[in-house]
């Protein structure tokens, strides 16, 4: 019998999500009570600057670390060898640390849902021509 390579489902299945981890769970739940410190950070290129702003501290190491084990479990050690990729990708699909940390620190706020063609519908309306000066049959 020879062995065959797994599935894109199961290689994809099996690669956990490292904020599932329990170490950087207790972390970035932590950050929800006390937000770790951020520095402004910038790196000048020839006509260009980039700025952003980073999150630093013993918790954020921590994090590093752990993302860091878990990126060496999926990386290939030999790219010649044609690896399987698909754990690859679907672990690179993970958020980053800083990432991470960006949504328990400021949540995104929750989207109503809209309904994007009303507006274009109530531009068409008399009483939307109008209040665009355009001339309505009557």
């Amino acid at each position: 019998m020879t062995h065959q390579p797994p599935s894109d489902a199961f290689a994809a299945a099996t690669v956990a999500d490292w904020t599932c981890d329990p170490r950087a769970a207790c972390i970035l739940a932590s950050f929800a009570q006390h937000p770790p410190k951020a520095e402004w950070r910038a790196t000048t290129y020839a006509i260009t600057r980039d700025e952003w702003v980073e999150y630093v501290g013993y918790r954020v190491e921590c994090l590093n670390a752990i993302y860091n084990e878990h990126f060496k479990r999926v990386a290939p050690t030999n790219t010649m060898t044609d690896p399987d990729w698909t754990a690859f990708d679907a672990f690179m699909a993970q958020p980053r640390v800083q990432e991470a940390i960006e949504v328990v620190v400021h949540p995104p706020e929750p989207v109503a849902a809209v309904d994007l063609w009303a507006d274009v519908f109530a531009a068409f309306r008399p009483a939307g021509m109008i209040a665009r000066g355009m001339a309505v049959a009557a």
